[in-house]
């Protein structure tokens, strides 16, 4: 679920999860990805296993974060994000 955060002028989107958030708690903000510089080239999910993935996009200097965050958040290929994934599938699939 996403959840979503006015602080002043701005709008920050957060992912509303205990479990993930909790896994960014001992991390220092240089390990993270600023997700105002992050653009949609930069992750593919993989179809049918939702799979998260990095593209050749990111870039180079980006690239070790970006997978750091991918693992340590469990983004790429955790069962409790796929499920969820699977779920938002199964929806938009319905309305279609």
């Amino acid at each position: 679920m996403l959840a979503k955060l006015a602080a002043g002028s701005a709008t920050n989107y957060r992912f509303a999860s205990g479990w993930l958030n909790s896994s960014k708690q001992s991390l220092k903000s240089t390990q993270l990805i600023d997700p105002f510089e992050v653009t949609n080239e930069w992750f593919e999910l993989l179809l049918p296993s939702l799979q998260l993935v990095l593209t050749d996009r990111v870039p180079p200097a980006d690239r070790p974060r970006a997978q750091f965050v991918l693992e340590r958040l469990h983004l790429d290929h955790d069962e409790r994000i796929v499920r969820q994934r699977r779920e938002w599938l199964r929806m938009y699939e319905e309305a279609s």
